[in-house]
């Protein structure tokens, strides 16, 4: 019987940047739950482990008191190690013996007994090797378990995501409690929809629950004018300002939004408040996008989307696919950004018009006229705070030492951009 459960960051992190600079894989929104809040539904009563990037562990030790972070000495029984970017709607079946689940040639899961616990240590599990190690140990089974390995695949797959959390959500509480006022359109089942205590929908917003399930968390608003098509999520203390939210979007809490939104991840305390298009997208944390900015997700000529990933530019094989940018960003009024765009953490992108490059690494200053230069580390940790504390909220020294830490890891993309893009 499993009695514990590990959470684990494989090699192919690195496909993910830069939303996963400041976070581990699992801590990825991916529709109403992270990651790793999803799996661990599947196993609520289990000693429940995390193995994360040495620069994040400080992070995570803080934000997930409950688990035991990087330490694999406490394991003294069964342990199902678990690939922190399986997209799991159900429980993985309890192999009889030790074994090795493969999927897409990645390793999807691990299931160990105490005596085979030593054939893995914390930094196996970045170790590319680690699956043709195992293969000479212990069995070895195919499973069919999606994962992300790509941003786009999180996108891809947010409705699906979305329904199997409201599913699974509606499995343990199904008592709406929030207020619904006189002149709101729902269309489609009751069942199909829920509201949660302290959240408010006012006359005047229309929700098609007939297009899959809609969830309104803890606290939220949902303003007047507004349409919301389901599948779609809208997260604890989030607004909804007279907004057009499309299928397939999930909105984490403390977001104000407002334009068109359509099938987005937005992971938290991020703003989109004005008129202006977003789609196909995945925004990390303290985002702000000005008025009128705006994303294309489709090309003139229908062709297939290309993204940069890891020094090279990667067909993601749809027409559709918007951009993927990095906690802290800001981007001006007027910003238009291109088809399959990639924009880093900590950036300041101003000015008006085209952005004139797909991709922007971390921590600079730009504009359409082509000049770009290091936002300042000191300078950037000052906005930061500035930004934060609109939310009744402060960076802790680790959140601070997280960010020094990144801006050293990124330190090198960055000035290779410059010597193409640069004040000179």
């Amino acid at each position: 019987m499993i009695q514990n459960i590990c959470l684990f960051e494989d090699h192919e992190y690195v496909n993910l940047e830069p939303l996963v600079l400041l976070r581990p894989v699992f801590e990825l929104r991916t529709g109403i739950h992270t990651i790793k809040k999803r799996i661990i539904a599947h196993y609520p009563q289990k000693k429940t482990h995390l193995l994360c990037r040495k620069h994040l562990e400080e992070s995570v030790k803080s934000k997930s008191p409950k688990y035991i972070v990087n330490d694999l000495s406490g394991i003294n029984d069964t342990c199902l190690f678990i690939n922190g970017s399986a997209l799991l709607t159900e429980k993985i079946k309890e192999p009889a013996t030790d074994e090795m689940g493969i999927s897409n040639g990645r390793i999807a899961y691990i299931f160990l007994s105490k005596e085979k616990i030593k054939l893995v240590q914390r930094e196996s599990f970045v170790d590319p090797g680690l699956l043709k190690k195992l293969k000479k140990e212990i069995k070895t089974v195919e499973v069919n378990i999606k994962m992300v390995t790509y941003p786009w695949d999180i996108v891809n797959n947010a409705g699906e995501m979305i329904k199997a959390d409201f599913k699974q959500k509606m499995s343990v509480n199904s008592v709406s409690g929030g207020r619904v006022d006189k002149g709101v359109i729902i269309y489609g089942p009751k069942s199909n929809f829920f509201i949660e205590k302290g959240a408010v929908v006012e006359a005047g917003t229309v929700i098609h629950a007939d297009s899959g399930p809609v969830y309104i968390d803890l606290d939220a608003k949902v303003r007047a004018h507004s349409i919301i098509d389901g599948p779609a999520y809208i997260g604890e203390r989030t607004v909804i300002d007279a907004a057009k939210i499309s299928p397939n979007t999930a909105i984490g809490h403390t977001c104000r939004i407002g334009g068109e939104v359509e099938e987005t991840i937005i992971q938290a305390f991020s703003n989109k408040h004005h008129e202006g298009f977003l789609g196909h997208s995945y925004l990390g944390e303290w985002v702000n996008i000005g008025a009128m900015a705006t994303n294309s997700d489709l090309k003139n000529n229908y062709g297939t989307i290309r993204i940069y990933v890891r020094g090279v530019m990667k067909d993601c094989g749809t027409i559709k696919m918007g951009c993927f940018i990095g906690d802290h960003t800001k981007i001006g009024i007027g910003v238009l950004i291109n088809t399959g765009s990639v924009i880093g953490v900590g950036c300041n992108i101003y000015g008006g018009g085209i952005i004139p490059s797909k991709y922007v690494p971390s921590f600079l200053w730009g504009s359409n006229s082509g000049v770009f230069n290091e936002y300042q580390k000191e300078k950037f940790i000052n906005d930061i705070k500035s930004v934060m504390i609109r939310r009744k909220k402060a960076p802790s020294a680790g959140d601070i030492q997280l960010i020094e830490d990144v801006f050293k890891i990124t330190d090198n993309a960055r000035k290779e951009f410059m010597s193409m893009f640069s004040n000179r």
